[in-house]
């Protein structure tokens, strides 16, 4: 080691010891009220606690405290006995904030935070009072626990509220891995933590109408639950702005149009005529018809098996046999998003079709959805209208039988078998593998999926 290395590490070591020796020092005279010359009473009146501290000390670990207590404020004005009241200031915080700013007791804090109201306290003390160094310190502790969703919407409005943004970030990043449990507790959120939410490019979320449902539904927890709809389009403003209406799939915009009195009868045209002909829709003032999906990763799989292994061979379902049965298990947990079967056809094309999808685990049905196409619009189902979305999503439990139970409500179905591989026994990618075993029928298919990962 070198002369100039020693010398910096005896500088060092030091320092070290006489930032110690003070702290010990200090601590002695908060415990003591040796040489006080300044009386704080905090917390409720029926309940306050009297702390006798020190001007100088407190003025040099926080600006604010330094423009009180030097400056020309009334509290600047008062005498040891005159006491400073901080009636809004929880004792507890109070008494940890003047430990961490007269002993460095990070330590202790870290310990005695143990819950996060407790942490948010200790943050909004010390972002307030600019107390440096506790405040991060705070913020690291208020992201360490176990958080609600509800937390979460409220931490990052804390943090937004302080302008503590890189801590704002992290908390909404938090949120965009939770998306769906976070976009269902949101009615309370501010509007900024709102805004910053649906701005996010990744969000793990199972179709893009849980954005505008749960926004629409925060609409109406502002106004109120009567509230007309006008009334609550014009409190939306530009967050309306941030639906990707672009990344809905047609089943549910076809659902969500029949329902929804926010969108006028343009914009709901104008989205209609996206989704069917993406580049030749004219842009919309206010919608977002252009932003790409950011969702949870959809990986459909057709899983087969054939009544007769000839690839081309009809089907017919007649009145007393219009259901498909299909069992299948998981090697790990995997939402499914879609279910449905494949290249449908009729004897009479102009019949509507009409098919109802149950999923049950182990014989409890877990979801119901159906899917309709009016008459005319098909001879041949194509293969992105066959599969029918799940509104809510099922997170299916491994080595868990489940039973896709496929109901062709009208009559004179017939079903043709697209290509697909002799008989397969397995599907796997990701490292999912799909046992299954049909029982009945010659086409199925689910669609998979799992949440995004965050770069």
């Amino acid at each position: 080691m070198s002369a100039d290395e020693t010398k910096s590490d005896t500088m060092r070591e030091a320092q070290i010891k006489h930032m110690a020796y003070l702290s010990v020092r200090l601590l002695k005279w908060l415990d003591s009220g040796d040489h006080y010359d300044c009386t704080f009473a905090v917390g409720p009146e029926i309940s306050q606690k009297v702390f006798r501290c020190h001007r100088q000390v407190l003025a040099a670990a926080s600006p604010a405290l330094e423009t009180m207590l030097l400056g020309q404020f009334e509290e600047g004005q008062k005498g040891p006995d005159d006491p400073i009241t901080l009636a809004a200031c929880d004792a507890e915080i109070f008494a940890m904030a003047l430990r961490f700013i007269y002993g460095s007791e990070t330590l202790k804090i870290i310990e005695n935070c143990t819950s996060l109201e407790q942490a948010e306290s200790l943050f909004t003390f010390a972002a307030m009072w600019q107390v440096a160094v506790l405040d991060k310190l705070a913020a690291d502790i208020c992201l360490q626990f176990d958080h609600t969703a509800e937390d979460l919407l409220q931490l990052h409005n804390l943090f937004m509220l302080h302008n503590y943004k890189e801590k704002a970030a992290a908390v909404l990043k938090m949120m965009c891995d939770r998306g769906s449990e976070v976009l269902s507790s949101m009615e309370e959120a501010s509007k900024e933590t709102v805004e910053a939410l649906l701005r996010s490019d990744q969000m793990n979320i199972f179709s893009e109408k849980q954005v505008f449902d749960a926004l629409v539904k925060w609409g109406f927890a502002q106004v109120g639950p009567n509230a007309d709809p006008a009334a609550v389009r014009a409190k939306l403003g530009r967050l309306m702005g941030l639906v990707r209406f672009c990344a809905f799939s047609k089943t549910h915009f076809t659902q969500l149009s029949h329902k929804t009195k926010i969108l006028t009868g343009d914009e709901k045209a104008a989205i209609f005529s996206h989704l069917e002909l993406p580049e030749s829709t004219d842009p919309v003032k206010g919608l977002d018809l252009t932003s790409p999906w950011r969702g949870l990763c959809q990986m459909t799989h057709f899983l087969i098996r054939f009544n007769d292994t000839a690839h081309r061979q009809f089907t017919e379902l007649s009145d007393s046999n219009r259901e498909l049965k299909f069992d299948f298990q998981v090697n790990k947990p995997v939402y499914l998003l879609s279910v449905g079967v494949h290249s449908l056809c009729y004897l009479n094309p102009g019949l509507e079709m009409s098919i109802r999808v149950d999923l049950k685990e182990d014989m409890e049905i877990k979801s119901s959805c159906s899917f309709h196409t009016p008459a005319n619009k098909h001879s041949y189902a194509q293969q992105e209208d066959s599969l029918i979305d799940l509104v809510n999503p099922i997170l299916l439990k491994e080595n868990t039988k489940y039973t896709v139970l496929i109901n062709h409500l009208s009559s004179r179905v017939r079903m043709v078998p697209i290509l697909a591989d002799q008989n397969p026994t397995y599907i796997t990618t990701e490292g999912l593998k799909v046992n299954y075993s049909p029982l009945q029928g010659d086409v199925c298919a689910l669609g998979f999926g799992w949440p995004t990962k965050h770069e």
